[in-house]
């Protein structure tokens, strides 16, 4: 164990400025040793796990599949050097192989979280309105692509003026163009023969 003292800080007076210093010597490195049965235990416990990641899809997780034994036995020798003088006993290594599998759990439900794909409102409505105009664009009533108007009357709940939002975003993003026809705004998909006139 290593000490810790505490003085009231003084002036150059010698006169007691209210404050407190804490000192503490450091404490020396302590040696952590294997136990009977703990190697194997450990080494039992990787087998397993990579031997689950090899079984698995999911590639993307093998590296933490991989580090896993040498969490698990780190979190054994801190319990052990704090209660038992660093002999890492098969009880530490239970304890924390414990820690290290829900950290395992955590790690795949962060995984699902960042992966999942929810599409978003916007892109809900932006992919309708790529449906409307691929669809519609160059056919005998719209030969020059679709106004925002015509576009809002083929998407129920949609003005034209949020439609017009929603295909300017699409010309921005190189998905849809557009021209002026007849005094109106016309969007169609590039590249494609028709609707390009």
């Amino acid at each position: 164990m290593y000490k810790r003292q505490i003085k009231d800080q003084v002036n150059g007076n010698g006169a007691s400025t209210g404050e407190k210093i804490v000192t503490s010597d450091h404490p020396s490195p302590q040696k952590c040793t294997l136990g009977k049965g703990v190697r194997a235990a450990v080494q039992r416990y990787n087998m397993a796990v990579l031997a689950l990641a090899r079984e698995s899809e999911l590639t993307d997780l093998d590296g933490n599949y991989g580090r896993l034994h040498e969490k698990g036995l780190r979190v054994a020798a801190l319990m052990a050097s704090l209660e038992n003088e660093g002999i890492i006993e098969l009880r530490h290594w239970a304890r924390a192989q414990e820690i290290v599998e829900r950290w395992r759990l955590y790690a795949h439900r962060l995984y699902e979280q960042v992966t999942e794909l929810d599409v978003s409102p916007q892109a809900e409505i932006e992919a309708k309105v790529v449906k409307a105009v691929t669809r519609w664009q160059g056919t005998d009533r719209y030969p020059d692509g679709l106004s925002a108007a015509d576009i809002a009357r083929f998407l129920r709940g949609l003005g034209t003026g949020e439609a017009r939002f929603h295909a300017e975003q699409l010309v921005a993003a190189g998905v849809l163009a557009s021209h002026k026809k007849e005094r109106a705004l016309r969007y169609y998909v590039p590249g494609a023969d028709e609707g390009e006139s």
